[in-house]
């Protein structure tokens, strides 16, 4: 074989090799464990009906007040995350809206994307009416500020533990993978034909919170070593009118069950 061919052969393998990483990235994902008395906490709301591209969201409704709070959990997660909150928010008089994100836990789906979600928020929009507040965690702070700028109206938004960059999730995605730079130059290339060229800007929290002009809420664990600290400060910085708290002692992952948590999202929305 001539260097020619060789160098051929080499493009040939790095095409094949970025294609079967770009459909991984977008692939749904194996979700989280359902947290202990998931099936009893479904079976006490209303079952929602709506679909996403012909398969069915997964998505439940407590309470019947008239200010509408809708969950939006992030990559990997499910609705029930947020079922710490749900006391409190009903004997607030608030209706709770939570639903799995196409392609986790009980909602199916093939692959995950931004709007996908947005799609799924604006269902659920038409169905019950525009929410009150986004309640979102992790990636689901991208997918509710997204939906937001792109023409779901909500009065409030808060967001836990939720990264400042539009490429954090891919750049967690590849840390303990051993990408070739040309190999990762053709995935990106990839995922901008597929999401445009301003791909990274286009879903970046941060850019995103420079244009909400609603009141924002901020919640980060001091001990998140999955999304720094640090990027709720720089989201909270950027989002005139947003309010910072750092919840000493919680991560990624138990900021959803501390009891500061929930009491600083009570007074934030009943301020």
């Amino acid at each position: 074989m001539n260097a020619r061919s060789a160098t051929a052969m080499l493009r040939l393998d790095a095409r094949a090799e970025a294609k079967r990483l770009f459909f991984n990235y977008y692939s749904a994902r194996k979700t989280l464990p359902a947290p202990e008395g998931e099936a009893e906490l479904l079976a006490s709301g209303e079952r929602l009906r709506i679909k996403y591209n012909g398969a069915r969201v997964a998505a439940y409704s407590w309470g019947k007040g008239p200010k509408i709070i809708i969950g939006v959990h992030g990559i990997d997660g499910r609705g029930s995350q947020f079922s710490r909150f749900l006391p409190e928010l009903q004997r607030a008089g608030y209706r709770v809206i939570l639903y799995d994100a196409p392609g986790m836990a009980n909602s199916p789906a093939k692959i995950v994307t931004t709007d996908q979600n947005r799609a799924v928020i604006a269902q659920l929009v038409h169905l019950v009416g525009a929410p009150y507040a986004f309640l979102s965690h992790c990636q689901g702070a991208r997918w509710a500020l997204y939906a937001h700028r792109h023409g779901i109206p909500v009065q409030k938004m808060i967001c836990m533990s939720a990264p400042a960059q539009g490429r954090w999730l891919f750049d967690k995605w590849k840390e303990n993978l051993d990408i070739a730079p040309e190999v990762e130059a053709l995935l990106e290339h990839m995922m901008e034909v597929v999401d445009g060229p301003d791909v990274w800007r286009k879903y970046s929290p941060v850019l995103l919170a420079e244009n909400v002009q609603v009141p924002g809420l901020v919640l980060h664990g001091s001990d998140d070593d999955i999304v720094p600290e640090s990027d709720g400060r720089l989201l909270a910085r950027a989002w005139r009118g947003a309010e910072f708290v750092s919840l000493q002692g919680c991560d990624h992952f138990s900021i959803l069950e501390a009891k500061l948590a929930i009491d600083s999202v009570m007074d934030f929305l009943d301020a």
